[in-house]
């Protein structure tokens, strides 16, 4: 399973959002009051975490969902807070399985949306980490 794979799994579990539009999947257009999102993985550098010869990498990366919801229905206020919720900080919901590793999520965050065309985007990102064994 792939990094990318094992968040949008997670993702799947927040009630509200029917639609989750995925990296070279062709575009369906959307319904009219329909709440989508789309999961984007971006990669950063990999860090050394020790040296010789049990030394490993930390791949490191943010996941961005941009989250579209109808303009004037409230409801971008809980879908992100449900969504940014799925991916907690701390204890047993923060390590995903990816598989024989654990990716952490580290941080996530939702930030200020704005209006895009009939719809309203709102923008949240999941930090996280995982060894390179």
């Amino acid at each position: 399973m792939s990094i990318y794979q094992a968040l949008v799994d997670r993702l799947q579990t927040v009630d509200g959002i029917s639609r989750i539009q995925k990296t070279n999947e062709a575009m369906i257009q959307p319904k009219a009051n329909e709440s989508w999102v789309r999961p984007t993985l971006l990669r950063a550098e990999s860090t050394g975490r020790t040296k010789g010869v049990n030394g490993y990498l930390m791949q490191k990366g943010l996941l961005r969902i941009d989250l579209f919801t109808t303009k004037g229905t409230g409801e971008a206020d809980q879908l992100s807070q449900a969504i940014r919720n799925a991916f907690p900080e701390r204890g047993d919901g923060s390590q995903i399985a990816v598989g024989t590793n654990f990716l952490s999520v580290l941080n996530a965050w939702v930030e200020n949306g704005r209006e895009d065309g009939a719809q309203y985007l709102t923008p949240i990102f999941v930090r996280w980490q995982m060894p390179e064994r």
